[in-house]
């Protein structure tokens, strides 16, 4: 994330609230731990893959909302992930991957 953005400050910001929204523990499955399943996987086919760092950013996001009786964790993930893209600077439209970073184009948002 430090790509997109000179501010150190608000990389490690995003960081940490990363880590901490996967870090609950009342998170069983999507947490720190799948988490870190997908960026190895994703480590593994770097080469395949066309834009890495929208994956990246993708697999960030994807389940950043986990509320279990939640209907729209996926949409409410979208938004912050547009909001936090927004603040990185980041202005590509790639063809997103994640349910959550598509919802955003599904909806209607544009991040540029």
């Amino acid at each position: 994330m430090i790509y997109y953005h000179s501010n150190l400050i608000i990389c490690q910001e995003n960081c940490t609230e990363i880590e901490t929204a996967y870090g609950k523990l009342s998170r069983y499955y999507h947490n720190l731990n799948h988490l870190i399943h997908l960026i190895n996987l994703a480590l593994q086919y770097k080469n395949n893959i066309e834009d890495f760092e929208t994956l990246l950013v993708s697999i960030f996001y994807h389940d950043f909302v986990y509320e279990i009786t939640g209907k729209n964790n996926e949409f409410k993930s979208a938004e912050i992930a547009k909001k936090r893209l927004l603040m990185l600077n980041y202005r590509e439209h790639p063809i997103f991957v994640s349910k959550s970073l598509k919802a955003i184009v599904d909806k209607g948002f544009s991040l540029g």
